[in-house]
């Protein structure tokens, strides 16, 4: 949705860094996924630090949004 994560990290414009929500190439939109989440550890992932730092722009509750 671009209201969400693909507003900004995206494929075209901004596409702001890492692009993990670009809906052009699914296997591109995976490797810069995988720049940012740790999948042995999901809570330590960069992506899920950002959120619960207040990087989420379509929830006010960064709870809805992280790993309890």
């Amino acid at each position: 949705s671009t209201n969400r994560c693909g507003q900004c990290h995206n494929a075209g414009s901004p596409g702001q860094m890492p692009n993990f929500a670009r809906n052009d190439d699914v296997n591109l939109a995976y490797t810069q996924a995988n720049t940012v989440v740790n999948l042995s550890d999901p809570a330590t992932s960069r992506i899920v630090a950002k959120v619960a730092g207040g990087h989420n722009c379509w929830l006010t509750s960064a709870q809805a949004v992280t790993p309890n």
